[in-house]
């Protein structure tokens, strides 16, 4: 039960292999998406494989200073990450994706950590990473899509909210329709995966914990404590980033800037 299979590497280069038929079908469709199809699979490759190389030297070292090196090293990957797909360029909304990222992932974590797993020591990097990379990712989508969403809608509706608030509104209530559907729209794809959970979907750790020999029922329990947390994770972060992101778009007079 305990046993594991190996992946050789000829079965990685098949693995491998696959995504250049991605690319093809891609290139035949005329989608243009083989450049970035390629690039994620090398990126995807090598930065998987320097993060097992990373792990494996942290599992023999663990340091809490290593833990938190790596911690905010994704941190700031993540938000990058989210950064670069916002529309409009300023660097407030860095420091606003990476404030939102950096407490809607930390109190989700020490509640995982210190009063449902009670790992030891604090710093333990085999909890600590893996678990916070599935946390951090799932929220910078989250992120990416609201921020988005929600600079789009003000965009599209600039005539209307600036009537709204010739008449008397206020920033809050002349985008409140839009605030709301970002919010859903960021949040949707979290939503959809917990409605699918176990039906048409076995999740990544559930997956990896049965492929380790973890007896099924220890996997859900897992699993559904991960998907939980991250849905708390994306609700905090996406509600923190918008209601920031309110700041860049008005001015203190309440006027339209953006």
């Amino acid at each position: 039960m305990n046993e594991y299979f190996r992946i050789g590497n000829p079965g990685l280069f098949f693995s491998v292999l696959a995504m250049f038929f991605v690319m093809i079908i891609s290139s035949l469709n005329r989608l243009k998406l083989s450049k970035e199809i390629l690039i994620g699979t090398i990126r995807s490759f090598f930065q998987l494989f320097l993060m097992g190389f990373v792990l494996r030297y942290t599992f023999q070292n663990s340091r809490w200073y290593i833990t938190i090196s790596l911690f905010i090293m994704m941190l700031l990957f993540a938000t990058y990450e989210a950064y670069k797909r916002v529309q409009i360029r300023n660097t407030k909304f860095f420091y606003y994706i990476l404030f939102s990222l950096s407490i809607g992932s930390l109190i989700p974590l020490a509640m995982i950590f210190y009063l449902i797993i009670g790992i030891k020591p604090w710093y333990n990097v085999q909890f600590i990473i893996p678990i916070s990379g599935m946390i951090v990712a799932n929220s910078m989508t989250a992120l990416s899509l609201g921020l988005n969403n929600f600079l789009q809608e003000i965009d599209s509706n600039r005539l209307l909210i600036e009537t709204k608030l010739s008449l008397g509104a206020n920033s809050t209530n002349a985008i409140r329709i839009i605030f709301q559907k970002s919010y859903y729209n960021g949040i949707l794809p979290t939503i959809n995966a917990l409605m699918v959970l176990g039906i048409a979907k076995l999740p990544g750790m559930m997956t990896g914990q049965i492929l380790a020999g973890i007896p099924p029922l220890e996997s859900v329990k897992y699993q559904l404590m991960i998907m939980y947390m991250i849905s708390f994770s994306t609700a905090l972060s996406l509600l923190i980033l918008l209601k920031l992101s309110k700041r860049i778009v008005f001015n203190n007079r309440e006027q339209l800037v953006i």
